[in-house]
């Protein structure tokens, strides 16, 4: 069976027993602060499982990617160094939510691996929760696997929720006997030991606590089945290769890479390895930057850029001399696309985001390559690099602690890593920000006993609503009072809460007793809005009835903004083509932002026919209508679908233009106008690169636009009258000054030159001989930097056997040139070693060639001691 067999007869076996298929969720989990990616298949069940939502059905299963590359799940220090450890995968699960426990998971694992696919049940091997009796007997009695090949483990048995808290339980595992050949040949080698000698096919998680935030356990109210498989390591089961990297789901991207890299895969144990790492490094970059995820140097961006240079330098120590790791994603497209449908659109996307950055980082990778290489150099083996230098290398060259360690190991050298993460926590300490509220109040764990809130806003502004809950920095309390900052959780609300780009609604909640202004409102995984404020007067109590009342002309700004961004996405696909497809966006009520995939900055030109084709559909006044469909029938009819965005079975498509004259169709959750009219005036304010292959406009739009438009007219006013034109007059203007400064600079450099040479010839008089040599210095205060190098250049070339070391004070900073003629260099002259010395004397630093160097300090103190040096440094550098 290939990948592709083997994923689908899994979906269909549990079809056969009344699972829903629900569709993978995206790697980043929808409102879950707990987790940077998706990394199990139950995560996007958490909710299920904690009986916070309805629940529309008891059985589900599911093929999910998950990325597994930072926090304590992150799997990638082992990634390509065992043959069953990866940063993507796809996880094969079941799920019960308070239906089927135990006995079917067990049975149904054994049926599907022995009788579906046919695996020797002699190499299959369970294992228990020490204390799990009821599993263990039923592996016994009704499976009827020998007793020899089932084990019983504690902390390996029992499986902890995903991000900390919620559904936990005891866990049953079954393992598939890989060969002696894989083992470690140790005689306590065990099912579960380290080594490769036996392999964890299938998870079967049986939930049956919700821990809390601080550990305690509690029953789960939908106590279930979670279970999870690895397809990748399920293949290496069926397919009877040597490893994962053998089987169908990774071999057609390694062949790609033998070409890129001209390497055999086979020829060493450390080509296979740094191959494999390239390989899998590959595919997550490939379906974290299909969803939009970018690097950067914080949370997510940061993982993918760690990915990303990860791989760049195992692709590096192939023989890697250019940038090329973005041809990988082809042939990740072509083993996945079929499935993932949102890859085959995306793949130039990533294509050109991963080029760029290998782009930016290629050269100062080599830098510092070189630079740990040296490093490595001072250290014995056995020995210790420090971590202040580990830090160095991460923070000057990008060289991520991994890579450090990884290649100091080649060499048999250990990393201080405790030592590198004092060095990191104290620059954090000099750069932290203050926290947001949001990380202040402990919102997690204190909400379970509350319903989810019901979301009116999109209909009205106010509402007669109840208080369920309110959170202090003290936690859950019954009261708040006046001055008191803190999280107040309604029945009902007209407040937005933040979501798909779009900022969260402002305003008041009042009661007869007290008043609560809403900064910011958000919403939790489970349905709960957070409205975030505090206590103005008075004192707000759990329990109290109030009336919630958005800030109208806030919500009105943000939806001018959103509309506009609908038809801002419209004017682009019509202006650049299809291909310019959402990337990201920003609304809030002061501008909106918008990242689309585009790989050159749009012409002047093709900004202001954007702005006209947004201008036009807002004279037109089209209709604002919305309207929930199917999700597939709305990408059928044309929807645009921003990848990432957790959408569910049905979405709300807000539609702009008559019905079946639609000019835009969007899956879209956010608040909009009723026509196109509102939006009002409407202009770019910038266009910009972001990263590679996605630009970024921001947009103003209603009273912004306004307020943009009169600010413009104000520089202009003010320009014109400094410069007594008017505006039309304005740019030939401002150019012939330009033209006129530039005359002017060039004159005065021309003059400074002269000048300085004339005053460099005058010192020739007071030449002192070194040998054979003449060393003429000497402070040409005030000239430019430029200046005193050709008088340096000129001195040297007329007199070759003089040595000559100017300086300059311009601008307050110290600048060394020395040149040595070529008599003066064959006498044993040196200008890149005697600039040097010079300019430590104040501080600086610097060198260059035998003939020709500079040097530089950051203060002009001390220059004349600094030359009265130069003569002792020569005689010296001549003498020997």
């Amino acid at each position: 069976m290939n990948s592709s067999d083997l994923r689908q007869s899994f979906l269909d076996f549990f079809v056969e027993r009344g699972h829903k298929i629900a569709a993978p969720a995206p790697l980043v989990p929808a409102a879950d602060p707990t987790l940077l990616f998706t990394t199990a298949g139950m995560v996007q069940f958490k909710p299920h499982f904690a009986g916070t939502v309805e629940l529309t059905f008891a059985r589900a299963a599911s093929c999910q990617p998950c990325l597994r590359a930072g926090g304590k799940d992150s799997d990638l220090a082992l990634v390509g160094h065992t043959l069953r450890h990866h940063t993507l995968f796809e996880m094969l699960g079941n799920f019960s939510f308070g239906d089927y426990f135990k006995r079917e998971a067990v049975v149904w694992g054994w049926v599907y691996l022995t009788e579906v696919l046919k695996l020797d049940a002699e190499r299959l091997y369970a294992t228990v929760h020490v204390d799990d009796d009821e599993a263990a007997a039923i592996w016994l009695e009704e499976v009827g696997i020998p007793a020899e090949r089932l084990s019983r483990y504690d902390e390996d048995n029992f499986w902890g929720p995903a991000g900390g808290v919620g559904a936990c339980g005891p866990s049953s595992e079954i393992h598939y006997y890989a060969g002696e050949e894989y083992g470690c040949g140790r005689d306590d080698c065990h099912v579960n030991c380290d080594c490769d000698r036996f392999l964890e096919v299938w998870n079967l998680v049986f939930p049956q606590f919700d821990q809390q935030p601080d550990g305690s356990r509690l029953p789960l109210k939908n106590r279930g089945i979670d279970t999870g498989m690895g397809l990748e390591r399920l293949a290496f089961a069926v397919q009877g290769v040597e490893d994962n990297f053998h089987t169908d789901l990774f071999l057609p991207i390694i062949k790609r890479a033998e070409e890129i890299l001209k390497k055999d895969y086979g020829a060493d144990g450390r080509t296979r390895s740094s191959m494999n790492i390239v390989a899998d490094h590959a595919r997550a970059l490939t379906f974290a930057v299909a969803e939009n995820v970018l690097p950067s140097n914080e949370g997510r961006g940061y993982v993918v850029r760690k990915l990303l240079r990860r791989a760049l330098l195992h692709a590096y120590l192939l023989g890697l001399e250019e940038p090329a790791l973005h041809r990988l994603v082809e042939p990740v497209v072509d083993v996945m696309g079929d499935v993932y449908k949102h890859l085959p659109p995306q793949r130039s996307f990533a294509e050109g985001v991963i080029r760029g950055e290998e782009e930016n980082y290629f050269s100062t990778l080599s830098r510092g390559m070189d630079r740990l290489r040296a490093k490595l150099a001072t250290v014995k083996k056995g020995g210790i690099l420090p971590g202040e230098t580990a830090f160095t290398l991460y923070d000057t060259y990008g060289l991520p602690l991994e890579v450090t360690a990884e290649v100091a190991e080649w060499d048999g050298i250990e990393v201080d890593e405790a030592g590198f993460g004092e060095a990191m926590a104290a620059q954090r300490h000099r750069s932290r920000a203050a926290a947001t509220a949001a990380d202040q109040l402990p919102i997690t764990g204190n909400l379970d006993d509350v319903p989810p809130t019901a979301f009116i806003g999109y209909e009205n502004l106010t509402a007669a609503a109840k208080v369920l809950a309110i959170i202090t920095a003290a936690g859950r309390v019954k009261e708040a009072t006046e001055g008191t900052e803190a999280v107040v959780v309604l029945d009902m609300t007209p407040f937005y809460a933040e979501a798909g780009g779009q900022d969260g609604d402002a305003g008041l909640i009042t009661s007869d007793d007290a008043t609560f202004d809403v900064d910011e409102t958000t919403k939790t995984a489970a349905g709960h809005h957070l409205h975030f404020g505090a206590v103005k007067e008075g004192a707000l109590e759990e329990g109290f009835v109030v009336t919630a009342e958005v800030d109208r002309g806030r919500r009105l700004a943000v939806a001018r903004h959103h509309t506009g961004t609908h038809l801002l996405h419209a004017a682009l696909r019509e202006v650049l083509g299809e291909g310019a497809t959402q990337s990201g966006s920003y609304v809030g009520p002061a501008y909106l932002r918008f990242d689309f995939a585009s790989s050159r900055a749009l012409e002047a030109a093709e900004v202001e026919e954007v702005e006209a084709r947004v201008a036009r559909n807002v004279m037109a006044d089209l209709p604002v209508w919305w309207t929930d469909m199917e999700v597939e029938e709305a990408k059928a009819r044309g929807a645009m679908a921003l990848f990432g965005e957790k959408y569910g079975e049905r979405g709300r498509v807000v539609c702009i233009g008559a019905e079946g004259e639609e000019l835009s169709l969007e899956l879209c959750g956010g608040t909009h106008l009723c026509n196109t009219g509102e939006v009002g005036p409407f202009y770019v304010v910038k266009e910009e690169a972001i990263a590679a292959g996605v630009r970024r406009i921001e947009a103003v739009a209603g009273e912004a636009a306004l307020a943009y438009a009169q600010k413009m007219r104000r520089i202009l006013d003010d320009s014109s009258r400094i410069i007594k034109t008017g505006w039309e007059d304005l740019p030939s203007r401002v150019q012939g000054a330009l033209d006129d400064r530039r005359e002017l600079e060039k004159k005065l450099r021309q003059y400074t030159s002269k000048d300085a040479s004339a005053r460099a010839a005058g010192l020739l008089e007071g030449a002192v001989k070194v040998g054979p040599v003449r060393l003429v210095t000497g402070l040409l205060a005030g000239a430019a930097a430029d200046a005193v190098k050709e008088a340096a250049s000129s001195l040297i070339a007329a007199h070759p056997d003089v040595v000559a070391v100017f300086a300059t004070d311009e601008g307050g900073k110290a600048t060394f040139y020395a040149g040595a003629g070529e008599a003066a260099v064959k006498a044993g002259a040196h200008t890149g070693n005697l600039v040097r010395e010079v300019a430590r004397v104040v501080g600086g630093g610097g060198g260059g060639k035998a003939d020709f160097a500079q040097a530089g300090a950051k203060t002009a103190q001390g220059l004349e001691e600094a030359l009265g040096k130069t003569e002792s440094i020569l005689r010296a550098m001549i003498d020997a």
